[in-house]
């Protein structure tokens, strides 16, 4: 397990953050709220990989944490290049991402509680 996945989406998400221009304020808000999230559930799987935890809850914890990211990732790598391709075309118009974000808000929650 590594947090190779956890860093790519960090970095995506920072992308759509540093978008002043086309960003629904809206989804501003839920990127935001996603980056500072995984951002923590990032340094807890940093956290038990530097340490290789023999802990099972542990280890359990880390590939939940690793999984999210990768499903976070599958999401968010077509859809900021889709918002870039737009952004170019569009460039006086506000951009929506026409995807809903609260159904990896949601996973979070119970793992952000372990």
């Amino acid at each position: 397990m590594d947090g190779t996945a956890m860093d790519s989406v960090l970095k995506k998400l920072e992308q759509l953050i540093n978008v002043k221009e086309n960003l629904i304020v809206n989804e501003r808000y839920q990127i935001q709220s996603l980056y500072n999230q995984l951002r923590f559930l990032g340094a807890i799987l940093r956290d038990v990989e530097e340490k290789h935890h023999e802990n099972s809850e542990a280890e359990n914890l880390a590939i939940k944490i690793s999984g999210l990211a990768y499903e976070t990732g599958k999401i968010i790598h077509p859809a900021l290049a889709n918002f870039l391709r737009l952004r170019e075309s569009n460039k006086d118009n506000k951009i929506g991402f026409f995807f809903n974000l609260s159904d990896i808000l949601e996973q979070i929650r119970p793992i952000e509680v372990k």
